[in-house]
């Protein structure tokens, strides 16, 4: 009884390690809110395909991607008092909302790869010295816990006026952003890598990070997307800003873009288009009400061949280059996320650090493994192969299995948030008024 149960854990945790890629569709509207005041340009509106969804038009505003490291020295709009933009589809926005409720484990797992791909940034450093709260597992446990809380408010609530549950929500990470801001705005990344020196002991996992910049090394990635620009590295190396709009953008793509942009992969949800349309758009919002200015919020494209190619151009020019030159706070900083998942799911205690880093490679950066996989356990190898037909599974079977697995993650959640969040966690007015950390 007890290896059926280890079994079905872990075949319901591989069910989780796949995203959804989608087909396209056309948008427009002009963007009303940015430092310029500029007109975005307009894209015409097929009205042919999924017209219950077209009645109101979503703006294309996002400036390319080689010119993001502008807002590098541009503070994000915390102190607006709207959260709901001019442009906002509640048709679309629902959509959204309605298939990341449909799909929690998938859209959580997305965020947790989200999470550690910010980790591998040039500028974690800085993250750790603007928080306090990164780099020791005891401090990053609630703190995590407790962004993913605040994100599924989003989720599930209406953004509709100033006295629900997401206005409030937002109205305290903006806060809490505010406060981190204007505590450490006179601190550079030179800073943060010294106070990381002098403050940190955490004893890396070397073997695995040797490997893992070999199996990077000999992979097929171009030249081009193995290091920053001189104009990414520049703007980084002098802002004084700690969320700035550069910053807020890295952010917001990787809580938006991870089922856009791994291509290989099983579609275990068979989304519509109308759905990915709408995550997207959530997103887009979303960026808005946290501050993010039209230009730099990465989700205003008009349609999803357009979100694609700038959601992957972005992956290869910004979050590819971290990988290859990561530095000894960003280790800390991915270690400390790849021990969250294995020290607070404790029937995943076969899923270890190193294990779950070759997922990484071989399911979301796309590179081969041989390096990493020999390091692994017979048990670990037997897992890696085994995702694959388990997912193929997933995809083709009933209803029944996604729910299945959904439910079990949301306990398994639910467990780790009640542990440091008491009966917080029961109330979302709670929960959006008091849990955070």
């Amino acid at each position: 009884m007890h290896y059926f149960k280890k079994y079905r854990e872990i075949f319901l945790f591989l069910a989780c390690l796949r995203y959804a890629v989608v087909s396209e569709s056309q948008f427009n509207k002009i963007c009303k809110r940015s430092r310029r005041n500029q007109e975005c340009s307009k894209i015409t509106i097929e009205r042919n395909v999924c017209n219950n969804v077209r009645h109101d038009d979503v703006p294309h505003c996002a400036v390319p991607v080689d010119e993001l490291f502008q807002g590098a020295h541009l503070r994000g709009l915390v102190d607006l008092p709207s959260f709901a933009p001019s442009w906002l589809n509640k048709t679309l926005y629902r959509e959204g909302q309605k298939w990341a409720r449909e799909n929690y484990s998938l859209v959580t797992f997305c965020h947790y790869v989200g999470a550690l791909l910010v980790a591998f940034g040039a500028d974690a450093g800085k993250v750790i010295l603007g928080t306090g709260k990164s780099h020791v597992l005891e401090k990053a446990i609630p703190r995590y816990a407790a962004t993913m809380r605040q994100i599924w408010l989003w989720y599930d609530n209406e953004l509709t006026n100033e006295n629900d549950i997401v206005f409030t929500s937002l109205k305290n990470v903006r806060a809490i952003h505010q406060s981190v801001d204007v505590q450490y705005e006179n601190s550079t990344l030179e800073q943060g890598a010294t106070w990381i020196q002098e403050n940190l002991n955490w004893d890396l996992d070397e073997a695995m990070w040797d490997a893992v910049l070999k199996d990077l090394n000999n992979s097929d990635i171009p030249e081009q997307y193995r290091s920053y620009s001189e104009n990414i590295l520049e703007n980084l190396k002098t802002s004084q800003i700690t969320l700035n709009q550069f910053r807020m953008a890295v952010t917001q793509h990787l809580f938006v873009a991870i089922p856009f942009i791994v291509r290989n992969s099983i579609d275990v949800t068979n989304p519509t288009e109308e759905q990915m349309l709408g995550w997207n758009h959530l997103w887009a919002v979303l960026g808005y009400a946290l501050g993010i200015e039209d230009e730099y919020n990465v989700a205003l494209h008009p349609s999803l061949k357009e979100i694609h190619a700038y959601y992957t151009e972005f992956f290869n020019k910004i979050i590819l280059p971290g990988l290859f030159s990561i530095q000894s706070d960003s280790k800390i900083l991915v270690e400390v996320l790849l021990q969250i998942l294995h020290k607070n799911t404790p029937t995943y205690d076969a899923v270890n650090p190193r294990l779950f880093m070759t997922f990484i490679l071989a399911d979301v950066v796309g590179v081969k493994t041989s390096n990493m996989e020999s390091l692994l356990t017979t048990v670990d190898k037997i897992i890696f192969h085994a995702q694959k037909p388990v997912q193929g599974l997933l995809k083709h079977g009933p209803q029944f299995l996604t729910d299945l697995v959904n439910k079990f993650t949301k306990a398994q959640a639910e467990a780790v948030m009640e542990t440091w969040f008491k009966y917080v966690v029961k109330s979302d007015y709670l929960i959006a008024k008091y849990m955070y950390y």
